[in-house]
């Protein structure tokens, strides 16, 4: 299923993608984290973040011009799937251990501060989100492996939904004249 005359399965393409796009979400959240410490690592994960588009076209569009077999909707589509979906599962692996491992306090520090930036206000309603973020980070919820199972779903859906658009993009877009006939998918 892997490989037919030397040419590499849709969805081979698009787990090696997603391993890389998986290091890129990793090092993604690291710089989120540690952003409070040093704040141009925050400007680096926003900078991450709003090219992460870019990237998975860069990826798509990349097999698009090598190999004439994938050149359809659906097989962008799944490309973009592919690659999120297991760029998902490495960022939820990596979140898994260091929420539970490495800083075991992350997720009650996080929520309290939450709660003091929304008490800080004179809404109601953002009053309301302070006793329901005080409420989750006492009785620890979530648990580092229902937000890391949070994370991948969350991941995997919307990646697709960018997905498709990517797809829609490729699939509309011309192909550029130059090719590399030498590079086989």
């Amino acid at each position: 299923m892997t490989e037919n005359n030397g040419i590499k399965s849709i969805y081979k393409i698009g787990a090696e993608d997603g391993a890389l796009m998986g290091v890129y979400f990793v090092v993604m959240f690291m710089c989120n984290v540690y952003a409070a410490t040093v704040p141009v690592l925050g400007l680096l994960g926003l900078a991450m973040f709003i090219g992460t588009p870019f990237a998975v076209w860069f990826m798509v569009n990349r097999t698009r011009v090598a190999n004439q077999r994938y050149r359809f909707f659906s097989a962008y589509w799944m490309h973009g799937i592919m690659i999120f979906v297991c760029a998902s599962l490495i960022l939820g692996m990596a979140l898994y251990l260091y929420l539970r491992f490495v800083n075991p306090t992350y997720l009650h520090e996080t929520m309290c501060q939450s709660a003091e930036v929304f008490a800080a206000t004179d809404s109601p309603d953002a009053q309301e989100w302070a006793t329901m973020m005080r409420r989750l980070a006492d009785s620890g919820q979530p648990t580092p492996i229902v937000f890391a199972f949070s994370a991948i779903w969350l991941t995997a859906f919307t990646g697709s939904v960018l997905s498709l658009f990517i797809a829609l993009v490729a699939k509309l877009l011309p192909l550029s004249m130059r090719r590399d006939n030498n590079h086989r998918y």
